[in-house]
């Protein structure tokens, strides 16, 4: 009975072919879907492509986007099928072989188009390669390799081939336009999800053009000519190859007023997309119109107030416009007119950096070092309009010259921490203990490497608060500061983690137990970014000659201020005397976030008496969560990236990935140790007052002497020049 069975099953099999090629490609492209959020969304997170104003719910538009493409990918699956079966109809081997070689070519070079446009890896063209099957049309094909086959010799071959494409090439090209324009209107949808697809259906329309027009009547002409052989070409009946050629020429004239009409719509849709791409400045001409023309065009909502760069082709201009808008709007365009904009690389700025752009602030930028750190000196810039910062810290580098300081990085992991929930206590306590396994952990961190060349998981640390679980990701992130990373790998993540619990719900990709941009003591504890910590023995000399105190006034000091007083305060992280103005400093001037040094700023300063009699001075800076890159951001920003070749970790390093992000995390801790120095040093002499008093407020009274017309008393109250200062810092 058994053997009978699979006899029946073999029967059917080979019977239907075709349907049970079908029926296995629709399963196929259902199991596809299941990790549709590993593989679709590699360059961008799953809500922003689909909504922009972050009010969706994740895990719907997930629901969505499964249900949307397991419809679009059995359509064409089906579609497919529909065309081939009718291909068999025809009878010939001929045409089913060579219609079949074009199409796995014409899917190749597809294929090669969009790895070359999107950069893409292998997984994601599965959801791509949808749009070259949707758009495939055998029958055109099919109708051209008939008009080959009609040949009773190869020159004949030749001579249908021709005459089939002058009756086709016409109309496929006609046909071409219009798909690709009506496409295309996708594409200004605004939903970035559908942009996408948009995109990559219309560069299969393209490609499927090109190989048709190209590729396939070559193949064609050779693939006749090696089946049949000189001797043994098939012949037609004369009165059959006669009636054949009027009847299929017949049948493929096109209809003048389906052709009349796809020129209409040809025209219409260029219209649109014109509109929309250039705006009316298109059709004048951006040089030609005066900058009040175009803020009449803001003004009437033709030209986006954001896209002004765009619309005139000149971004300086362009921001030049938006001044004159807001300033109008505001009413303070006088006041703006200190606010510089010009001469300025907008480019490194548009898409990247900032938004709406008006101008730019431009900060003073001051040079401490020579600075001894780990055997080399390096020269930090520092950006800041505190008076007497940059001459503190310069006094400090001078007092470690001799000794210089060491560095070391104790921890590497940047953080990003969701929270989800779930029915009850019961499973997100189950939830905790599946992630706290070795196994359960290797597979979350599989699912979030994959998103990145550089992103790698080290832990995850989760926490219960009810029936939510907050989980605190930790990955290095190369020479990034990676907050990126993070989130499209904890966001993979996440969704390998749901196929193992359907019923938690992601309330948000982060629940401030990262934490970032606050002040926290996790951050103090666990570390965040890079962990630093550096030391420098300092000796009596120097302390007694450049820093003008005591080794026996610093370690006082340092247990009353920075011990006894910040834990009065009730500080976290703060156990220093002013570690922030430093990380600031240098944030700025590399181009950091600057609001990280709330977290970057965390310090614990250390001062012993060390060597024979306790003569010399042991400092030690302890700072566990210096958030710092060199790629990204404003590092890409020209002044920026110039201050970060200053201390020679400007971009990726080109064989330890990351090693220029530590370095660049140990020169400022080593910064702030240099400083530290210098500003307690100033405390315990009680020089800081009296040093502020002497240079941030004092000046010089310089006498014109240009102008020899004016009075010897005049003179007196001619112009100041304030003298930068030299003194600590308070």
């Amino acid at each position: 009975m058994l053997a009978r069975a699979f006899e029946i099953y073999g029967q059917f099999c080979s019977g239907h072919p075709l349907e049970v090629i079908v029926t296995i490609s629709t399963l196929t492209v259902c199991l596809l879907n299941l990790d549709t959020g590993n593989g679709q969304m590699r360059e961008e997170n799953l809500s922003d492509a689909y909504c922009h104003h972050d009010r969706c719910d994740t895990m719907d538009l997930k629901a969505t986007n499964v249900i949307v493409m397991t419809i679009i990918r059995c359509l064409a699956v089906l579609f497919t099928y529909h065309q081939f079966r009718n291909l068999q109809r025809i009878g010939s081997k001929y045409i089913l072989g060579i219609v079949g070689l074009f199409t796995v070519f014409s899917s190749v070079v597809f294929t090669s188009s969009v790895v070359s446009f999107s950069r893409s890896d292998i997984a994601d063209l599965k959801g791509r390669l949808i749009f070259y099957l949707l758009r495939i049309n055998l029958s055109k094909a099919a109708t051209l390799a008939k008009y080959a086959l009609s040949a009773r010799n190869q020159e004949e071959v030749k001579a249908n081939i021709a005459r089939g494409m002058s009756l086709l090439g016409p109309t496929i090209t006609v046909d071409t336009l219009v798909e690709a324009l009506l496409i295309g209107i996708g594409s200004l949808s605004g939903i970035r999800r559908l942009e996408i697809l948009c995109t990559f259906a219309c560069l299969g329309v393209i490609v499927n053009y090109i190989v048709f027009m190209t590729f396939y009547p070559a193949c064609l002409s050779l693939t006749i000519e090696i089946s049949r052989g000189n001797n043994n070409m098939r012949q037609l009946s004369a009165d059959r190859i006669f009636i054949m050629q009027p009847l299929n020429e017949e049948d493929q004239k096109p209809n003048p007023v389906v052709e009349r009409v796809k020129m209409i719509m040809i025209f219409g849709l260029l219209v649109v997309h014109v509109h929309r791409y250039a705006s009316p400045l298109s059709f004048l001409g951006a040089s030609a119109l005066t900058n009040e023309e175009v803020i009449q065009l803001v003004k009437h909502k033709d030209i986006a107030a954001y896209q002004l760069e765009k619309a005139v082709g000149d971004m300086e201009r362009g921001v030049d416009i938006r001044r004159l808008v807001v300033g109008n709007a505001g009413k303070f365009t006088e006041e703006m007119i200190d606010l510089p904009y010009r001469h300025y690389d907008y480019s490194k700025v548009f898409g990247a950096c900032c938004e709406n752009v008006i101008g730019y602030v431009p900060v003073p930028v001051g040079i401490v070092g020579p600075l001894l750190i780990d055997g080399q000196l390096y020269h930090v810039p520092m950006a800041t309009t505190e008076g007497c910062l940059v001459a503190s810290t310069n006094r400090g580098s001078r007092a470690l010259m001799k000794c210089g300081v060491t560095t070391r990085v104790t921890a590497d992991g940047m953080t990003r921490a969701p929270v989800v929930q779930f029915p009850d206590i019961v499973r997100a306590c189950e939830a905790m203990s599946w992630i706290e396994q070795s196994q359960n952990f290797q597979e979350l961190k599989n699912s979030f490497d994959q998103t990145s060349r550089f992103a790698r998981l080290i832990r995850i640390q989760p926490r219960i608060a009810g029936r939510d679980l907050h989980m605190r990701f930790v990955a290095t992130t190369g020479d990034a500061m990676g907050m990126n990373m993070l989130s499209k790998g904890t966001e993979r993540a996440l969704l390998t983690m749901q196929t193992y619990f359907p019923d938690m719900e992601i309330i948000s990709l982060s629940g401030n137990l990262c934490t970032d941009k606050k002040p926290a003591a996790v951050n103090w504890i666990e570390g965040r970014g890079k962990s630093v910590v550096c030391e420098a023995i300092v000796p009596a000399e120097d302390v007694t000659f450049v820093l003008k105190t005591t080794v026996n006034k610093l370690i006082k000091l340092n247990n009353k201020k920075n011990f006894t007083g910040s834990a009065l305060a009730g500080s976290i992280g703060g156990f220093n005397a002013h570690a922030a103005n430093i990380v600031t400093a240098i944030f700025i001037a590399t181009g950091q976030d600057p609001a990280q040094n709330v977290s970057s700023s965390n310090c614990l300063t250390l001062m012993e008496a060390w060597g024979e009699d306790g003569k010399d001075l042991r400092v030690t800076c302890t700072m566990p969560s210096i958030e710092v890159g060199t790629v990204g951001g404003g590092t890409g920003l020209p002044a920026q990236g110039a201050c970060l070749a200053m201390l020679g970790v400007k971009g990726a390093h080109p064989t330890e990935p990351g090693e220029n992000a530590k370095r660049l995390a140990r020169i400022v801790c080593a910064t702030v140790l240099a400083a530290e120095l210098s500003l307690m040093a100033a405390l315990a002499s009680g020089d800081l007052v009296k040093s502020h008093l002497r240079h941030n407020r004092s000046s010089v009274q310089i006498s014109n002497s240009m102008h020899p017309t004016h009075s010897s008393s005049s003179s007196n109250d001619g112009n100041r020049l304030t003298v930068p200062s030299t003194s600590p810092v308070s």
